[in-house]
């Protein structure tokens, strides 16, 4: 996709007051000779205000960085969950997500363009006491851009930018077998970088 149909998606997601999320159960993964394969597990659908359908969210459980033997193709697999990229419709994406760790208390992301050729972000997502966890997407340099802090159980979650200002909020369910989010905007922000947060608390809730 060229960049100028990025800058026009990105622009009519910004215009957007409203925005939803849902998680669509495609296809469990099965076991072929030697592999496992994951196509067309699982990905969730972004919609409008209005209800159309404008951009997709895929997981990609293969890439998880592997370590040696059983345990480090378990870990492959396991960090892998967390991958995702963020494109349209047809399968063109804008931002490819990366997951760093798993299985600790603290979560580091890589926030790719969607060739993986250029770093943009980075997020860092950690759980503290009292079932409250945090993230913060970050330009390269470390400056904030987006930051929320919630609880683990999940229900409503304010985003705010890195000043500090509430921009939107996030509507959640507490238990769900399938994830459907609400966004809510009334400040500037990038729309598309609060989707990729949603993605990292949506499957960092199902863990």
């Amino acid at each position: 996709m060229e960049q100028r149909d990025f800058k026009d998606l990105l622009g009519m997601l910004n215009s957007q007051s409203t925005l939803f999320l849902m998680d669509q159960k495609i296809l469990k993964p099965y076991a072929v000779p030697g592999t496992m394969t994951y196509s067309k597990y699982r990905t969730k659908i972004i919609k409008d205000q209005s209800g159309n359908e404008v951009m997709r969210i895929d997981y990609d459980p293969t890439t998880g960085s592997s370590g040696k033997g059983l345990l480090g193709k378990l870990q492959q697999m396991a960090v892998g969950l967390l991958n995702f990229k963020v494109g349209d419709l047809d399968g063109n994406y804008l931002y490819s997500v990366r997951a760093d760790s798993f299985m600790t208390t603290t979560h580091h992301f890589h926030i790719f363009d969607g060739e993986e050729s250029d770093e943009k972000y980075s997020a860092v997502h950690k759980m503290m006491n009292l079932a409250k966890e945090s993230l913060v997407v970050s330009s390269n340099d470390g400056t904030p851009v987006l930051t929320t802090e919630y609880r683990g159980y999940r229900k409503f979650i304010e985003l705010k930018d890195g000043s500090g200002v509430p921009v939107g909020e996030l509507h959640a369910p507490i238990v769900s077998m399938r994830d459907r989010w609400q966004l809510n905007f009334n400040g500037d922000c990038d729309r598309s970088l609060a989707l990729v947060m949603v993605a990292i608390m949506s499957e960092l809730g199902q863990r």
